[in-house]
């Protein structure tokens, strides 16, 4: 096939300016910080045409934040250094947008997967990016409602790399 655009990659810093790593494992530990070569290749491949002909764009690192406060941190220290973020849940994106063109932080939304509030009456939820289509349909199960599959939502796909500005749909179990 023939390719869309081009990347040179060689531009990119190969790791983290150590103030910033020492921010990051300040905030969150060492273990949630990583730098592995097979995670980060995880973080810079998905499911979209730009993976195979373009290859495999990794970050730089990548980090698993808990909570909103952990987030605003990390966007924080990341902005101060102007470290590129790339919000991620299961890497399934379609649409290759988890490509780390310029480097980067991977921030992997896994662990933030709560269900804060389920809205009835308004056909609505609010979730956590980390929340995965599975788990809100097992979570909702006795309410009578789902959440309607749409094909960018597929499992085992989270919120994490989604376009949420537009509100989740609750539709009626169809029997």
């Amino acid at each position: 096939g023939r390719r869309l655009f081009s990347v040179s990659v060689s531009h990119i810093q190969q790791e983290l300016p150590g103030h910033v790593v020492k921010s990051l494992v300040g905030l969150l530990g060492a273990d949630r910080l990583s730098f592995g070569s097979a995670i980060r290749e995880q973080h810079g491949r998905d499911e979209s045409y730009h993976a195979d002909a373009d290859g495999i764009f990794p970050p730089q690192a990548v980090i698993f934040p808990s909570s909103t406060d952990e987030v605003s941190e990390i966007v924080r220290i990341c902005n101060h250094a102007r470290i590129p973020i790339i919000a991620s849940g299961a890497c399934t994106s379609l649409e290759g947008h988890i490509a780390a063109l310029r480097g980067g932080l991977a921030l992997n939304m896994r662990d933030m997967n709560k269900i804060l509030e389920v809205n009835q009456d308004d056909m609505d939820v609010r979730v956590q990016a980390g929340v995965t289509r599975i788990q809100l349909n097992e979570h909702l199960r006795d309410t009578g409602a789902c959440l309607d599959i749409a094909f960018s939502l597929s499992d085992p796909g989270t919120w994490a790399g989604k376009d949420c500005s537009f509100p989740s749909i609750l539709a009626p179990t169809l029997l």
